[in-house]
């Protein structure tokens, strides 16, 4: 018997942490890393799996709890329940494999424990690990609809309590909600702040929250600039890229965006502009520009041990309503 495991929301600001278990009873055509499909597929998948005798097993750890234990806690704890709701102690065969996305056991001192495979990129690797994060995305997902009807001033269904931009600036203005995760950095400052007290938190206006958080958003070029970027990330997810790293640092160059797909490195710079008075946004992508992301992309893969990988370089232009207007190799 193989089940396959994985999580959906360890690094959200807000809302729980869920684990999915998975065990196929047939094979279901198109399943992947839930991060790589658009939430129409995501959705029809889910539907798909749930019409088999799949065994499913939700692991939830909701904020009471999570704000106590803590996320790596948090973790054993869900993992233990997800995997616990496919099968019992009873159940377990010499011939059972659960296989946990990532590098970490954590069943370790379980019963389930002798029985563990971690691997990584298993969500893209293993059928039941992928329908398990399917599964627990569109779970969580629906979730984090739910508290978005219940604390409307946060946008808790655009970025599924993610620390976006629109979602840090609605935590400033409004402080944190009973659904924030306090031993996240973000929260504690604010909270730091008098802004928020257990579950006595202060209802700011709808209408008053959503101008403050527009003013707040649209600020500084900065925080515009995240913005465009990480609509440009998920654009390149759905195209089947897998995030290497975003702002990528060093003395010399920054780099917005590095993905992988198919064995090759692509080089993603964002470029924003409210109008096309300049040129619009492909009008800032120099030559000289190019060569300094090409230098760059060399010392990225020195740095990350992939050198001898084709590097491809892409210009993603984002109009002034946070729409992509092009995506255009350089």
């Amino acid at each position: 018997m193989l089940i396959g495991v994985d999580e959906v929301g360890r690094g959200p600001l807000a809302g729980p942490l869920l684990v999915g278990a998975v065990s196929l009873a047939e094979p279901v055509a198109g399943l992947a890393d839930s991060k790589k499909l658009s939430p129409k597929s995501r959705a029809e998948l889910d539907l798909k799996i749930r019409a088999t005798d799949a065994r499913i097993g939700l692991g939830w750890v909701y904020i009471d709890e999570l704000n106590k234990i803590g996320l790596s806690e948090g973790l054993r704890v869900a993992t233990f329940r997800a995997v616990s709701a496919v099968l019992s102690v009873s159940d377990i065969t010499s011939d059972l494999n659960i296989t946990i996305d990532g590098t970490v056991n954590f069943l370790k001192d379980t019963p389930y424990g002798p029985f563990v495979t971690t691997l990584k990129k298993a969500d893209q690797l293993v059928a039941e690990v992928s329908a398990a994060s399917i599964v627990a995305k569109q779970a969580r997902d629906a979730y984090m609809i739910e508290l978005a009807a219940k604390y409307p001033d946060y946008g808790f269904d655009r970025h599924m309590g993610y620390g976006t931009a629109v979602h840090l600036a609605a935590l400033d203005a409004c402080g944190p909600c009973p659904e924030h995760r306090t031993f996240y950095r973000p929260v504690r400052e604010v909270m730091g702040r008098g802004r928020g007290k257990g579950a006595d938190f202060e209802a700011v206006p709808s209408a008053a929250a959503a101008a403050v958080v527009v003013a707040a958003a649209a600020a500084t070029t900065v925080s515009v600039g995240r913005q465009a970027e990480q609509v440009v990330r998920d654009y390149l997810i759905r195209h089947g890229h897998e995030i290497l790293v975003q702002n990528y640092r060093n003395k010399y160059v920054e780099l917005d965006i590095v993905s992988e797909r198919e064995g090759e490195i692509f080089v993603t710079e964002v470029k924003y502009r409210r109008n096309d008075v300049a040129g619009g946004g492909l009008a800032a992508i120099t030559q000289d520009k190019i060569q300094r992301l090409r230098r760059g992309a060399l010392m990225f893969l020195q740095d990350s041990g992939r050198g001898g990988q084709n590097v491809r370089l892409l210009a993603a232009c984002v109009a002034a309503d946070l729409r992509i207007q092009s995506v255009v190799e350089i």
